[in-house]
């Protein structure tokens, strides 16, 4: 009798666990957020026709790094369509970017004789949408962080790796752009 109070006690209070776990990790989900700040809408203001995005200020090490981001955010938002390139001086809104960290030697993955077979790339980034209307900051973020794996290691020749870790950058830097537009033209 006390093994079958045991077995009904389990038994009730197993779905009743399974339900509060369910909810609080969907309580959880809604007030975390995506982790980005926004400061005033997500979407742009009517106002806003035209943008300008001057080259981003690269603080890294790597150069060139700056030109391949920038073009790759203008390209993207050329694509979308909402807003038209200008010049700062003409523009309803800039997008500038800062470019706070360049990391390619991050270890990804390694070959079944425990080599190196590939390296993460990291690029951290600093964004800042103001309206030049009205002189608000309608969105910013700090440390967003995109990554790219590409082959590098002792089985790759010095020239290859290189080109792969500029591949990676031009890939990283269009999944990166796609981001940056997406926030702060959309909202969430």
């Amino acid at each position: 009798m006390f093994q079958k109070n045991i077995l009904l006690l389990h038994s009730s209070f197993y779905p009743m666990t399974v339900k509060n776990l369910m909810i609080f990790s969907v309580i959880l989900l809604l007030i975390s957020g995506c982790g980005y700040g926004l400061v005033g809408q997500g979407n742009l203001p009517d106002h806003i026709k035209t943008i300008a995005i001057p080259i981003f200020v690269n603080k890294t090490p790597e150069e060139g790094v700056e030109e391949v981001i920038t073009q790759q955010v203008i390209e993207q938002f050329v694509k979308g369509g909402k807003v038209r390139l200008v010049s700062e001086g003409n523009a309803d809104a800039v997008l500038k970017g800062t470019i706070k960290g360049y990391s390619a030697n991050t270890v990804a993955s390694y070959d079944e004789n425990n080599e190196v077979a590939s390296y993460k790339l990291y690029v951290t980034v600093d964004i800042e949408l103001t309206d030049m209307v009205n002189g608000e900051i309608l969105w910013q973020t700090q440390g967003l962080v995109e990554d790219q794996d590409f082959d590098g290691g002792p089985l790759v020749n010095i020239t290859q790796e290189t080109e792969n870790e500029e591949r990676a950058l031009r890939e990283l830097a269009e999944e990166l752009a796609q981001r940056i537009r997406t926030l702060s033209t959309e909202g969430f």
